[in-house]
């Protein structure tokens, strides 16, 4: 039967640690001059494409559009959500927030480093193996020369590895950028020069 009550990612997002995250946003200004896509809508986006399998902004909006009728009670504030607006956040919010913000969340799992963090076709990732991995992933795009808020490209399949460059990128103070793995050879070159990405991390099978 249908679901009547609360949608699933409200649920899910219901546990999200919101004082923290506004402390985070409010660390750094992130809502200054912000009139109606807030840190928390853009955050709520992010988390969306990830626990729905989006690949891409236009994925993520075409999704969002056809759920316009349930935006407030999925959580969000905005009306409307549109790719160039997530471009836009995207580039020009200040990445420490939400750096800082999964930080706290790693910070908080301290405690269960055996319990499973993520879990694909090949196996799983515990929350201590995912801390350890995503250090070294921060340290090896550090050793590669990239300097803080530049961009890389993110080409993965949906694997353990995909949280581990993501979060990396973002520990190094770097901005990943993702991309769906399904494009030609020329999108990725017009992806690749209009990103303004210094490197790219891309799964072995592609």
């Amino acid at each position: 039967s249908m679901n009547l009550g609360k949608l699933v990612f409200a649920q899910i997002t219901q546990h999200m640690p919101l004082t923290t995250f506004c402390r985070c946003v409010a660390r750094y200004s992130g809502e200054h001059k912000v009139k109606t896509f807030s840190c928390l809508d853009q955050y709520l986006c992010m988390a969306f494409a990830q626990l729905t399998y989006r690949e891409s902004l236009r994925d993520i909006e075409a999704c969002l559009r056809a759920q316009s009728a349930k935006l407030y009670r999925l959580g969000f504030r905005c009306q409307q959500i549109s790719r160039n607006t997530m471009a836009n956040a995207n580039a020009e919010r200040d990445w420490r927030i939400y750096a800082d913000f999964a930080q706290h969340l790693i910070d908080c799992n301290a405690g269960r480093p055996d319990k499973a963090a993520f879990v694909d076709d090949q196996g799983s990732l515990s929350y201590g193996e995912l801390e350890s991995r995503v250090r070294r992933m921060a340290a090896g795009l550090r050793a590669l020369g990239l300097r803080r808020e530049e961009r890389v490209l993110l080409l993965m399949h949906d694997c353990t590895d995909w949280p581990v460059s993501y979060l990396g990128a973002m520990y190094a103070g770097l901005v990943p950028v993702c991309v769906n793995t399904l494009l030609t050879a020329d999108d990725y070159a017009y992806m690749l020069e209009h990103s303004r990405a210094q490197a790219v991390l891309v799964s072995g099978a592609l």
